[in-house]
């Protein structure tokens, strides 16, 4: 596209030129570029040029500011360099000044020798925080890059952080100069204090003295959380803010609030708090030299003041079209209560009709049961279920109802990326729901990446909660501590089964803190020979596989994806040979036959009491057959530590089988 000018000569010899916007377009049949006129400016001796250097900085908006200042024809000595936005800044900084900030922390400054401007790095900050919130990191490209605050020098990402540094050295001090600089400069009158709290969660696993592992107000009850408390006017203004461990109660902030607000001069004020903070305890604290409150109840308790309260004959005056209050006093003296009972009549017509509702669906016992016979409930076709789909289905309900009738709401699971999790995983999900399932994977220097993404994969496809705790750190610690009494030892099973029991570890701890059943994924191939670590991935309280072998796990694997219609285990767990991941390249059958030998064997020797003669006329080699069934014997002791599990075979591992823990019996 571009402006052309055309010449044609007039009949008395003079010549007119237009001037035209056109751009080159094929003729389809020359093949020849022809020129498409697209607007006619007019004649070249009556342009409007107004309106022509309108249209040229309109199009300037599209391209960029060097390019537009040669497109307007400006002067070459002139040579642009960069622009930034300063209206959000300029804004922010003059109210920063009308409030004194810089006087304030000016104040702070007197008896510290910075290198730089304190003051300037801290409103970097806070013009990131309002304008485009940012990490230090950010806020320094931010600075450099993207806005224009007028700072005197570059701020760099040290000074950030030592500006930080300085504001929590005084940060007492800081809050309350800003406060009552806001309070003078909007004429506050301060006579209603709101106080309350709420969480945020750091993204790591590891509790210091801030973060810690307690109620999570954002359901984040996984990572530690930090707890923020803010005081403010009834206008919304901040008077102060706190940041308290995570593990800090509500009930526990009250007192040192008050404390630390005790030479704010703000004695007069009302604190308004809600039931969190309310306790016999609390109204004391806020009681103290005349103080007044205002505390959220809930009523519908055993107190004896809250009964007498409710109890109290009397109308309600109308305040608004849907909030009506009644005032009562509760007690005598010094240890009166003042009640405010409010009602909502809106509110109220709706909870009755909830009510009714779910009278309806309570079926209760006729104490008159009517004279007609009740009419007969129809019969059901039961259409019987096919030998895996019967299996799976006993799986799933023998794990909800162990779960459920234990009181655990939620189960977690060691997703490994392996077949045996995957399926348990199904069976929790189809037994409890999505929203009752964990999964954690624990990878370590050995896990291969595949196992981890087909493990964040199976979370993804079921719908359920998962999080990653790496263990390569803590086997590292484990090492090290040991180093001196394995000295000169070469490395064996001990360290693989460290890992396993690392894992076992972290599953507990979760286990304990946040009342979450842990589900041990080991089968019943496994337990019978041993393959597995006491207080390892045997840790845990239910054994949803114990009694299913390890060639049905991948049947009843495949059965699963088949009724979903779709991969929801990932295909790629089917392929992978078997493995504990504990060592490089280890494999299953580095240590045990085949599976699809292994478990005829268990088959005949543990369900059907096979003896070596019997089981050698199978076909299967006898020295294998003798290490199989040593194994078995030798692990009943392991056996006996277990947790229970589903049964859905005639002879299930431990009641069915039982043989004493330690014997020297060989039968062979």
């Amino acid at each position: 596209m571009y402006v052309r000018t055309i010449s044609r000569k007039n009949k008395d010899g003079s010549t007119t030129t237009y001037v035209q916007l056109a751009h080159n377009v094929r003729d389809p049949q020359s093949g020849f570029a022809r020129a498409q006129v697209l607007y006619n400016f007019g004649r070249a001796d009556s342009l409007d040029l107004g309106a022509i250097r309108r249209l040229v900085r309109s199009l300037c908006r599209f391209i960029s500011p060097e390019d537009a200042l040669e497109a307007q024809g400006s002067t070459p000595a002139l040579r642009f360099i960069k622009s930034a936005p300063l209206g959000g800044a300029y804004l922010l900084r003059h109210l920063w000044e009308r409030l004194g900030l810089q006087t304030v922390l000016a104040k702070a400054l007197q008896k510290r020798d910075f290198s730089f401007t304190v003051e300037w790095a801290i409103f970097a900050m806070v013009a990131n925080r309002a304008l485009a919130p940012d990490s230090k990191r950010g806020v320094e490209e931010w600075v450099s890059e993207d806005v224009s605050l007028g700072n005197p020098e570059p701020i760099s990402l040290q000074h950030l952080y030592r500006a930080m540094d300085f504001l929590l050295e005084h940060e007492e001090s800081i809050q309350k100069e800003v406060f009552f600089a806001t309070a003078d400069l909007f004429n506050l009158e301060v006579d209603l204090l709101f106080f309350d709290t709420t969480t945020t969660y750091a993204e790591c696993e590891e509790e210091d003295d801030l973060r810690r592992y307690g109620h999570s107000k954002d359901s984040r009850p996984d990572r530690p959380q930090i707890v923020i408390g803010l005081a403010v006017t009834k206008e919304g203004l901040p008077v102060r803010c706190w940041v308290l461990p995570g593990n800090t109660a509500d009930m526990t902030t009250v007192e040192r609030v008050k404390s630390d607000l005790r030479g704010w001069k703000l004695s007069r004020c009302i604190w308004v708090m809600d039931r969190g903070m309310s306790s016999e305890a609390n109204r004391i604290v806020l009681q103290k030299a005349g103080g007044h409150y205002i505390l959220g109840e809930k009523l519908r308790d055993s107190q004896a003041a809250h009964k007498e309260a409710l109890s109290f004959q009397g109308r309600y005056q109308k305040v608004r079209e849907n909030l009506e209050v009644k005032e009562i006093v509760v007690g005598d003296g010094e240890r009166r209560r003042r009640f405010v009972l409010v009602y909502n009549p809106e509110q109220a017509k709706k909870d009755q009709a909830t009510r009714e509702k779910t009278l309806k669906r309570i079926d209760l016992p006729d104490r008159h049961p009517p004279a007609k016979k009740r009419p007969s409930i129809p019969k059901r076709e039961n259409k019987p279920l096919d030998r895996l789909s019967e299996i799976y289905t006993a799986l799933v309900l023998g794990t909800g109802d162990y779960v459920r009738k234990n009181g655990f709401q939620t189960v977690l699971i060691g997703l490994s990326g392996g077949i045996d999790s995957a399926l348990t995983a199904a069976i929790a999900v189809d037994a409890l729901g999505k929203k009752g399932v964990v999964g954690v994977a624990m990878p370590s220097q050995y896990s291969s990446k595949e196992s981890l993404e087909d493990a964040k994969k199976l979370a993804e496809n079921l719908g359920i909660r998962f999080f990653t705790i790496p263990i390569t750190d803590v086997f590292h610690a484990y090492l090290k501590t040991l180093s001196p009494s394995f000295k000169g030892l070469k490395p064996n099973v001990t360290e693989e089964n460290i890992q396993a029991r690392i894992r076992g570890n972290i599953l507990m701890a979760l286990s304990n803190k946040f009342g979450w059943l842990v589900l041990t994924t080991g089968n019943k191939s496994e337990m019978s020979v041993g393959y597995c670590t006491l207080y390892g991935d045997m840790a845990g309280g239910f054994a949803v596989l114990k009694d299913v072998p390890k060639t049905l796990v991948y049947e009843l694997t495949k059965s699963r994806n088949k009724q979903e219609g779709k991969n929801l285990i990932p295909k790629r767990v089917f392929i992978k040979p078997p493995s504990a991941e504990l060592r490089p390249n280890q494999k299953d059958e580095d240590s045990l036959p085949p599976y699809s030998t292994l478990d005829p064997i268990l088959q005949a020797y543990v369900e059907e009491d096979k003896g070596l003669e019997e089981i050698v006329k199978m076909g299967f080699k006898e020295n294998m057959i003798k290490e199989v069934i040593r194994l078995v014997d030798l692990n009943e002791y392991k056996r006996r530590q277990s947790p229970p599990g589903v049964k859905i075979t005639h002879r299930a591992l431990g009641k069915d089988r039982r043989l004493p823990i330690t014997n020297r019996y060989r039968n062979f």
